[in-house]
């Protein structure tokens, strides 16, 4: 596709050339000529006629921009001289109409099949997947870092972060030529350099852009991902309304202060450790292997010439041996465990979306995020965990008026804890609401004919009313709740991994969820035992 064939594509030749002329001034003494580079540069990323090779180029010479030195004003001249390379080789490269085969593909397929196409089918599956993986780690960076600015606006660490993350983004999406995603991250990115300059606080309408764009930009992976081979990943719902908002940016800059109090807040939410990717399959070989190495090393070990002490120098050798061996296998198996941050951190997002939706001040404490589980287990316990935040901000904490009458702070507080208690696993939800009148669930659950008006209840049995399908105290149907599901969603998936729930709860003070799951190390070993149907391990300790 050459350039002369698109008018979008000639348009970017202008912007390179006073991309190109301002470096020049720049070279000459005027640092002022700088500050233009990067909306210039912008404006050639986005634009739809341009090659993927360009996009490279321009995107590669925006990431070198974000050099502190830049600010400092220690910019010197080798520093500019690869500024410049990279704009005179993406200036020949449009001239040339020079572009990258997948990107050409996937100019090819936009053009045969929709605009709204996100990647051609044609594109290497290889590097899609690269591209979903790297962009999904880098959605959780920037949805962490958000999470602290959005509680704390004056967070300059979380600001470069989530800044970082986005940026990363669009560079990868444009390489690839994902056109709508690098657009979306650019306009995102440009709230930020508002927030950076100053001009606007990370706060209420413009915090919940930047969420709203993270959520977009999560969608459009999961569609890309989806695309069986053949297939077309296509726009979400909602992108185009959303990118028009971005462009124009929030009606009203909300300060700190106003909305911004009714976010959750995250005491101890941390940024994603450093890691490798590593396919399951694999990881499951390894700890198959190497259980396989400790059970042959037990039936050495239990050899009769060796117990009758015939080769007592062997024996010293293969208990070193042993040492080693069932370290390898604490670690391959911890291989196969994640940290439960993850999961905390999806409930520091909800909480905050509900309580915004909701108008109520809440405040989140987490405790336990370093504890690793298994994949599995972390998985299963999410959902359950989402519906017991949900339904604490929704019917356990009152609004903010209601606390005030009862001489209680506006903001009520929620706390998610996770320990190891002996054998088992605790997780404990629990609010500083209006807790749960027990004669208010027996009259709901006669109403809905879930049990019998004579039936002498205990409290926890009164408590124990709320997981039955269909229960609800809700007067009205929500977004939120009141259509007497989530509850029993949550007891059936906990028994399901063999766990169980408690509950305890005093009127005006608040209501506690207990989930007390098994929480065991290897199983025990036998020279008979094969590792084909070892038992589940629930979780592991580090």
């Amino acid at each position: 596709m050459s350039s002369a064939a698109d008018p979008a594509g000639a348009a970017a030749a202008p912007e390179l050339n006073e991309v190109a002329l301002r470096l020049d001034d720049l070279e000459a003494g005027r640092a002022d000529a700088l500050a233009a580079l990067r909306p210039a540069l912008h404006r050639v990323v986005v634009s739809s006629g341009i090659s993927g090779a360009v996009k490279t180029l321009v995107v590669q010479a925006l990431l070198l921009l974000d050099d502190p030195r830049i600010a400092d004003g220690r910019a010197g001249a080798p520093f500019l001289h690869k500024i410049r390379k990279l704009v005179d080789a993406a200036r020949a490269a449009h001239a040339d109409g020079a572009a990258m085969p997948a990107t050409r593909a996937t100019q090819a397929g936009r053009a045969e099949f929709s605009p709204d196409a996100l990647l051609s089918p044609n594109t290497d599956r290889g590097l899609v997947e690269e591209f979903v993986l790297e962009s999904r780690e880098q959605l959780e960076i920037a949805e962490s870092a958000l999470l602290r600015l959005d509680t704390d606006p004056d967070d300059v660490d979380a600001l470069d972060t989530l800044f970082r993350a986005l940026h990363t983004i669009k560079g990868t999406s444009a390489f690839l030529g994902v056109e709508h995603a690098t657009e979306l991250a650019h306009h995102a990115e440009s709230l930020l350099v508002r927030v950076r300059s100053g001009a606007a606080v990370c706060s209420g309408e413009l915090s919940n852009l930047v969420f709203r764009s993270i959520d977009m930009l999560d969608s459009m992976l999961v569609s890309i991902e989806r695309a069986a081979d053949g297939e077309t990943a296509m726009l979400p719902d909602g992108f185009r309304p959303l990118l028009g908002i971005l462009r124009d940016g929030p009606t009203s800059d909300v300060q700190e202060g106003e909305r911004g109090r009714r976010s959750g807040k995250m005491r101890r939410l941390r940024f994603a450790d450093t890691s490798v990717r590593v396919r399951s399959a694999d990881l499951d070989r390894l700890v198959g292997v190497v259980r396989e190495l400790v059970l042959t090393h037990t039936m050495l070990s239990r050899d009769p010439a060796l117990r009758a002490g015939a080769n007592q120098e062997l024996g010293r050798k293969i208990a070193h041996a042993e040492r080693l061996a069932f370290e390898l296998e604490e670690v391959a198996t911890e291989l196969r465990t994640v940290p439960f941050a993850p999961t905390m951190q999806k409930l520091a997002r909800l909480t905050r979306d509900v309580a915004y939706q909701s108008g109520k001040s809440i405040e989140l404490v987490t405790e336990g995020d370093e504890i690793l589980v298994e994949r599995t287990m972390a998985d299963a316990l999410a959902d359950p965990l989402l519906h017991m935040v949900r339904n604490a901000i929704d019917h356990g904490i009152e609004s903010t008026a209601a606390r005030r009458l009862a001489g209680k702070p506006d903001a009520g507080q929620l706390r998610v804890t996770a320990q190891r208690l002996g054998t088992q696993l605790v997780i404990e939800i629990s609010d500083d609401g209006r807790g749960m009148r027990v004669e208010e669930l027996v009259r709901t659950a006669v109403e809905r004919g879930l049990i019998n008006p004579d039936s002498p209840l205990s409290d926890q049995e009164a408590f124990a009313l709320i997981f039955r399908p269909g229960f609800s105290t809700a007067a009205v149907v929500t977004e939120l709740s009141g259509r007497g599901v989530g509850m029993d969603v949550v007891r059936t998936n906990v028994e399901q991994v063999g766990g169980a729930i408690e509950t305890a709860s005093r009127v005006g003070q608040g209501t506690t969820f207990t989930i007390r799951l098994p929480f065991r190390s290897q199983p025990a070993r036998s020279p008979q035992q094969t590792w084909v149907d070892s038992q589940r391990t629930i979780g592991l300790i580090a």
